[in-house]
């Protein structure tokens, strides 16, 4: 039973909050990876439209989303929740396509922090598409 929007709801909101409490602990940038491996079906807090709400919100204010989804069509799921398509994959759930994934959010991740541009609409797919080992 996954309850997706409410993990996604309760991580901004608990970030936030942190944030506004000791301002001096905000990075200039934020980025938030979500590793689903299952659908939504079990979220009581937060629904889709607010999700989708929220991240837009965030997203202003230099966030950033990766959304990973696991036997499913991540591109819709992730653009349901306004999470841009370049930041998006889908994957298998077994030994190789983990092991994948994880490597390839590892070097978007490393990308990104190692970047000073602020805004990145394509984390995922620029590595997918690039020659790096």
């Amino acid at each position: 039973m996954t309850a997706l929007y409410d993990a996604i709801g309760l991580s901004i909101d608990e970030a936030k909050s942190r944030f506004e409490n000791d301002p001096q602990s905000k990075p200039d940038r934020v980025l938030v990876v979500i590793l689903i491996d299952g659908e939504e079906n079990r979220s009581v807090e937060y629904d889709q439209k607010r999700i989708f709400e929220m991240i837009d919100e965030q997203s202003k204010n230099d966030w950033e989303f990766i959304f990973l989804g696991a036997n499913q069509d991540a591109m819709k799921t992730a653009e349901k929740m306004n999470i841009k398509s370049g930041n998006t994959m889908g994957f298998t759930s077994n030994s190789d396509g983990i092991i994948d994934t994880y490597s390839l959010l590892s070097k978007s991740v490393g990308n990104y922090r190692s970047s000073s541009v602020t805004t990145y609409d394509s984390l995922i797919k620029d590595v997918k598409n690039s020659d790096q080992p």
